[in-house]
């Protein structure tokens, strides 16, 4: 997993009795998605691929608390985010999601995000996954 400080551009989203605001500074998570897909092409079940998935991600998290801890951002990140289409097990790994209100922004990450899914699953869905944002609920390290 790769990761980034960004600064919150949308809107207001309020959880577990944080709120994250514009301009508040985050942690922008994005999988390795070349990486992923090689390890999941052996798998024949769609089952088995997203449970290699969500063992990769869970086995992230704590690195990703480590690396906030030694570079000193432990009170200044609000939260972790990213955008996915692989939206299943994302609770069970603290994470909440919102779909994405921007329109244009939305349609932008669906036509980024297809090839994407159409590399990774064995069935042609006719209709294109809808990109979430997603954060950490609950946010301490």
């Amino acid at each position: 997993m790769r990761v980034r400080l960004t600064k919150y551009k949308g809107r207001k989203v309020t959880s577990d009795g944080t709120e994250i605001n514009k301009n508040d500074l985050l942690l922008k998570i994005h999988l390795h998605n070349i990486k992923i897909l090689g390890q999941i092409q052996d798998y024949d079940s769609e089952v088995r691929r997203a449970l290699a998935i969500y063992k990769t991600v869970q086995e992230s998290l704590p690195e990703i608390s480590h690396y906030i801890q030694i570079k000193g951002y432990t009170n200044k990140i609000k939260g972790l985010i990213g955008i996915t289409i692989l939206h299943k097990g994302c609770k069970k790994l603290g994470f909440e999601i919102y779909p994405i209100h921007n329109r244009y922004h939305k349609l932008f990450k669906q036509v980024a995000l297809l090839p994407i899914h159409l590399l990774s699953s064995n069935k042609i869905n006719k209709k294109i996954p809808s990109p979430l944002f997603i954060h950490v609920k609950g946010w301490a390290i």
